[in-house]
């Protein structure tokens, strides 16, 4: 098991976005439209934002600072420190749009563990 995070509409509704790819999903989730696995990018997202993905909800406000947080964050910075899973600018670049794309249509994120 571990962390998936889930994007939500403020009315609470399940959130989705198509033109969202290329994000590890899970057995519970999808690849970054409406869900992500979140365990593989915890390290990455806590070390560019600040932000903990396991947090139980992270408002809109938050996730808007977290889009520019990792748009201006230089990858060869990650250190994964053998906790964390490698993650290459392909996908690095696909969970930026999604966080990007997410917060411009007002989503906020809910995390399962």
């Amino acid at each position: 098991m571990g962390l998936d995070n889930y994007w939500k509409k403020n009315s609470g509704e399940t959130a989705h976005i198509d033109e969202v790819d290329g994000v590890c999903g899970g057995m519970l989730s999808d690849n970054g439209q409406s869900s992500f696995r979140g365990k593989v990018y915890a390290d990455l997202v806590e070390q560019a934002t600040g932000v903990n993905l396991y947090d139980e909800e992270i408002a809109n406000d938050v996730v808007k600072k977290m889009a520019d947080d990792l748009e201006n964050y230089d990858l060869k910075s990650y250190s994964n420190s053998g906790h964390g899973y490698p993650i290459d600018k392909i996908e690095f670049e696909s969970l930026k749009k999604m966080f990007r794309l997410h917060a411009d249509a007002g989503h906020y994120l809910i995390s399962w563990w």
